[in-house]
């Protein structure tokens, strides 16, 4: 076994006797808690937000860590001698792809850890001596780190490495598909099915209502921004939408990213006062699905009205993670917006490079070479390395 079926097993155990020492009741509400430090308990007829801690045999929260367990498996050191000290120093955990850092394990941790307690807890639902107890909950709450159990898209490196990282951590294929779907950017079946499990059903309903408003609303809101009713389409949409914004786990997300887009897109194009509004709201949309027209929209604001090449390159380098799917339209737009900021911001060699590899994917696709070339053509007198990367393109 490995950490996730080792410590699912460990939970499984510590909860399962936990609730036989309690009462018999008509228990409706349960909510599971890792805090970073215990684990907890609330079990209950009506919802309550305290919660008991209750001892897990074989749990230390530093030698079961998720850095911990990485740093054995790959023979990371924890602490090293020096001679010239004669004392022993911290060695700070470092890996060459993601998790990198010790904030990256936690980040990790907490994740992994509400899956876990999530899977405990079908498993105590389907255990027949706990039924008197667990039969009736309709609620149920599975925090880790202050943090809902959720779908896992805050870093988001590349299949192979999240599939390593699984890999790493987790020997069962039920439970590595199980986090494999939930650690994306759009929920996949197994996923999708796991929350829907661990979600009341007023929550369900209320959710499905709340989707079905919004969806109304964009569609009425997208009419009016064709016309022109930018401002309108902005009264329509945002009362559906805000309310919204932080049930990423029970609402469509490429229905909330395209609200969001369209919302940054009336502000866009409503006045230049409102630029900052349009990059908060595509931002917004990004973080639901970080390769959707959000994304673009956002990278074409920082080139074309804010004019903002620093925050361009940022954002571009950092959104090229995501830009992995299987779309040559989208790859394209996301490596000319960042090549044409390094060209922007002094970054050369970057430049140099980018335009290449964009030359290379490209070549036999007319239209793309054209817009590139014209883009390149436009800077060329005012800017050196545009004319040397131009030349380039124009000697193939």
């Amino acid at each position: 076994m490995r950490w996730i079926e080792e410590t699912k097993k460990l939970l499984y155990n510590a909860y399962k006797q936990d609730i036989l020492k309690r009462p018999q009741k008509g228990y409706t509400y349960i909510r599971m808690v890792w805090s970073g430090d215990k684990f907890g308990l609330c079990l209950a007829q009506t919802r309550k937000d305290n919660w008991d801690f209750l001892p897990v045999e074989g749990w230390d929260k530093f030698e079961n860590s998720i850095e911990s367990t990485i740093r054995e498996i790959e023979s990371i050191p924890s602490d090293e001698f020096d001679e010239e000290d004669d004392c022993y120093y911290e060695v700070e955990f470092s890996r060459k792809e993601w998790p990198f850092t010790q904030l990256d394990c936690f980040e990790l941790e907490r994740f992994l850890m509400s899956v876990v307690l999530g899977l405990t807890y079908l498993e105590l639902k389907n255990e027949k001596k706990l039924s008197a107890y667990l039969a009736a909950i309709e609620t149920v709450e599975i925090y880790s780190v202050s943090q809902q159990l959720a779908a896992f898209s805050n870093f988001f490196p590349d299949e192979s490495v999240r599939k390593d990282v699984i890999g790493l951590l987790s020997d069962h294929p039920n439970n590595q598909k199980l986090i494999f779907d939930l650690w994306a950017d759009q929920l996949k079946k197994e996923g999708a099915s796991f929350l829907q499990k661990l979600t009341s059903r007023d929550q369900e309903n209320a959710a499905s209502l709340l989707e079905l408003k919004l969806e109304k609303a964009f569609q009425k809101a997208e009419e009016l921004y064709k016309k022109g009713g930018k401002q309108m389409a902005l009264d329509l949409l945002l009362p559906q939408l805000e309310p919204i914004l932080d049930q990423r786990d029970s609402i469509d997300w490429g229905l909330i990213e395209k609200s969001c887009n369209l919302v940054g897109n009336c502000y866009r194009f409503k006045s230049k006062n409102n630029f900052d509004k349009a990059a908060m709201w595509f931002q917004k949309g990004v973080e639901y699905l970080p390769y959707g027209a959000s994304a673009l929209n956002l990278l074409s604001l920082y080139k074309f009205s804010l004019k903002d090449f620093e925050a361009l390159v940022h954002f571009g380098e950092k959104h090229l993670e995501h830009a992995t799917k299987n779309d040559k339209d989208y790859t394209y737009h996301s490596y000319n917006y960042l090549a044409y900021g390094y060209t922007q911001t002094g970054k050369d060699v970057k430049a140099h490079e980018l335009y290449k590899k964009i030359h290379k994917m490209f070549k036999h696709d007319i239209s793309k070479m054209r817009k590139t070339i014209s883009q390149l053509d436009d800077i060329q007198n005012t800017n050196t390395m545009a004319k040397k990367i131009l030349k380039g393109f124009n000697n193939h």
